[in-house]
């Protein structure tokens, strides 16, 4: 499947939206998404990710964009590339489930890309 050009843009500002709450949300959005990505969106949504959770400094965020992530690695739609650069998160802003969220994606880092789950 393919999602629309304009809801990916939607999804986009979302993602990067200046509040936190908005962020987070539009993170636990991208898991509904998920079934509808193709490979190359399910990519840049990945990348988009991985780049706001390296800079997110709200935990609730953080947690969403990390949980978005896994997602995507359990439906086979996260390079193991993508992945490792989740390791510049900084571990102090790690706690709980994003805590297992962020091991879980080292794991799929340490898979090469035809065996990430």
């Amino acid at each position: 499947m393919t999602v629309p050009s304009a809801t990916m843009i939607q999804l986009v500002r979302e993602l990067t939206a200046s509040g936190p709450e908005d962020r987070g949300l539009a993170a636990d959005g991208v898991t509904d998404l998920v079934g509808a990505l193709d490979a190359g969106q399910a990519h840049a949504v990945a990348q988009l990710l991985v780049w706001l959770a390296v800079d997110e400094e709200d935990a609730a965020a953080l947690e969403s964009q990390l949980n978005a992530l896994a997602e995507l690695a359990s439906h086979d739609l996260l390079p193991a590339a993508v992945a490792a650069e989740v390791r510049a998160v900084p571990h102090s802003r790690l706690h709980g489930s994003s805590l297992e969220h962020y091991e879980y994606l080292l794991s799929v880092a340490d898979l090469p890309d035809s065996e990430a789950p």
